[in-house]
């Protein structure tokens, strides 16, 4: 029997290099695939690649719930050698909200700062502000020629997303002049209707005026008792400023200079006559009272005798002014007329 023995030299080929390839950027939340390579091609297998998150296998998903740099690393073993990579990825919070801070209401050429702010506060940095009048910035100013309503918009951007967000500002004309119209003169107890008109016309509604007799509208009745000079107050507010304008009324009274009775002058006994009073002039103030002597308050009165003889009507003419005017009418009554017929007798 023969015996013989062979030598076997059994080579093998380390790994010497591994290579990771997938998203170099990530959002929070996000999964990234990564696949790792090995070099030389000619390695000995089989050929484990185990990842610092405990996968095993030539890939492996990664996701972080924060924003910042992350390094992931990779082990390529074979039976003879390992060699180890690792790969940078950095993991980025997009801006999820923008909110706008400023005045929402602006008086016409009236220049208003707005500012906007990013959310989450973990967003990636750095976060650029771009507003729709060109401005680049967290801040903006914004003014306006004409009254509307008007939208700005501002639009946060970083390396991994952008929001966009609108802002409504009502650019308010305020009422810069208030005018009053109506009878600048008043008889006591006269009412008068004044009315109030605002300026510009392009001063924004709704525009409510405030008189000093408490009247809310554009139009106020007003009335005095005493003759004097008087002065209304009203005022015309809109949600971006009030203006107050006077109006003077001069209030007088015409007092009653004189009383004429009209009616008849002479009445038969038991015969009922009827009297009117007038006054002058004019124009004395309203209302005037006439008060007879028979007791009778009005412009008319009816006087009756039951014998004869001659008489006087008196009636005072009186008005708020305080004076008064006394008229006087003198009626002859006399008996009924009787005439008497002949009686003539004819024979037949």
């Amino acid at each position: 029997m023969v015996t013989a023995s062979f030598t076997v030299t059994v080579q093998c080929q380390p790994v010497e290099g591994t290579e990771v390839s997938g998203p170099a950027v990530l959002e929070v939340g996000e999964t990234g695939i990564y696949s790792a390579t090995y070099a030389p091609p000619t390695a000995t297998l089989p050929i484990t690649f185990t990842w610092d998150n405990g996968t095993v296998g030539p890939t492996a998903a990664y996701s972080w719930t924060l924003p910042g740099v992350y390094t992931l690393t990779v082990t390529a073993t074979n039976r003879c050698g390992q060699v180890t990579a690792t790969y940078t990825v950095e993991v980025c919070q997009e801006v999820l909200g923008v909110e706008v801070s400023g005045p929402a209401v602006l008086e016409v050429g009236e220049t208003g700062i707005y500012s906007a702010t990013y959310a989450p506060p973990t967003a990636t940095l750095p976060i650029t502000f771009t507003w729709d009048n060109g401005t680049v910035g967290p801040t903006a100013a914004y003014s306006w020629t004409l009254p509307g309503v008007y939208t700005l918009t501002v639009t946060a951007t970083n390396r991994c997303g952008q929001v966009t967000a609108t802002y409504t500002v009502e650019v308010c004309q305020e009422v810069l002049g208030v005018e009053v119209s109506g009878p600048a003169v008043l008889e006591v107890g006269e009412t008068g209707i004044y009315s109030a008109t605002y300026a510009p016309p392009t001063a924004t509604l709704p525009i409510t005026f405030t008189w000093d007799n408490g009247t809310v509208g554009p139009t106020a009745a007003y009335s005095w008792t005493l003759p004097g000079v008087y002065t209304l107050t009203v005022t015309a507010t809109n949600r971006c400023g009030q203006v107050t304008a006077t109006y003077i009324v001069e209030v007088v009274c015409y007092p009653v200079e004189g009383v004429d009775i009209v009616g008849p002058a002479l009445l038969q006994v038991g015969e009922a006559g009827f009297y009117t009073a007038t006054f002058s002039p004019p124009t004395a103030t309203l209302p005037i009272t006439f008060t007879w002597d028979n007791g009778t308050v009005g412009p008319t009165a009816a006087y009756s005798w039951t014998t004869v003889g001659t008489y006087t009507i008196t009636v005072t003419g009186t008005n708020r002014c305080g004076g008064e005017a006394v008229g006087h009418l003198q009626v002859q009554v006399v008996w009924p007329y009787r005439i008497y017929l002949p009686l003539v007798a004819r024979r037949h």
